[in-house]
């Protein structure tokens, strides 16, 4: 009998393992019990300005959530709400996934992490020109006024600093307007958001700067699912993300945002 291919066998492998899943989750889980809830907030980490509120997105963090979905043999739907009513679901629903999660201490035992999207580092940043003195510090930053999402992760951490002056916006990514317009003088993101809002703006390049990085906040953003989840489910989400980082998927779709200066 003629030897087959290792990569054959893989596959055959990982098709008989599907179906195996399919067949066992499909007899004792109903199809409205198979299907998830996606949701992310109007700005997505991954410098990409995702569509309106109520709309489905269509950032690369989107197209790689249908690759996701489509190797686990799962249904979903995708919405962007409001932040802090993504998090709500993400807290007290069964088959909700939100996306892009920054983990950290405080977040850690609150959802299942299916799988990285990029590496991040968080800094409160400026509009050039807008203020008459730039922050250095943390304690400096306590002077000035900050705009961000409600319930994002650099909400729950400025809050516990002790941070009172923070304004919260239900679309983070009308902060250039709003440092602007004087409304706000700081917000928290990272690299890759400043550059997509940059060109989404058309902003000189070098119009938002970064004056103080967030130290606990410059870790990583996730695809995260609600505990509520139903763990053979959970587990089968976080292995076809293994296996879209492993046949080179993950690197294809987030490899160039990964490499941002």
């Amino acid at each position: 009998m003629k030897a087959q291919p290792l990569r054959f066998l893989l596959h055959r492998a990982h098709w008989l393992a599907a179906l195996l899943f399919c067949f066992t989750t499909s007899t004792s889980l109903s199809q409205e019990e198979l299907a998830f809830s996606v949701y992310t907030g109007p700005r997505s980490l991954d410098g990409i300005q995702t569509t309106p509120l109520g709309r489905e997105p269509e950032d690369l963090s989107a197209l790689f959530v249908a690759e996701l979905f489509r190797e686990a043999g799962l249904e979903f739907s995708l919405t962007v709400i409001p932040w802090s009513r993504a998090i709500q679901a993400a807290q007290s629903e069964a088959n909700v996934m939100v996306y892009s999660m920054i983990r950290n201490a405080q977040r850690e035992d609150l959802f299942e992490w299916i799988g990285l999207i990029n590496p991040i580092e968080t800094h409160l940043y400026a509009l050039r020109g807008k203020l008459a003195e730039l922050p250095t510090t943390l304690e400096e930053a306590r002077q000035y006024s900050i705009g961000l999402a409600r319930r994002s992760a650099a909400d729950d951490w400025l809050r516990d600093q002790g941070f009172t002056n923070l304004i919260y916006s239900g679309d983070a990514t009308r902060s250039p307007l709003l440092m602007d317009r004087g409304r706000i003088d700081l917000t928290p993101m990272t690299r890759q958001e400043a550059i997509g809002l940059t060109q989404d703006y058309e902003l000189e390049e070098d119009a938002l700067i970064p004056v103080v990085r967030l130290d606990e906040l410059s870790t990583g953003t996730y695809f995260v699912v609600s505990k509520q989840t139903n763990a053979v489910l959970v587990q089968h989400l976080k292995d076809a993300y293994q296996t879209l980082v492993d046949n080179g998927a993950h690197e294809r779709f987030f490899g160039p945002i990964n490499q941002v200066d």
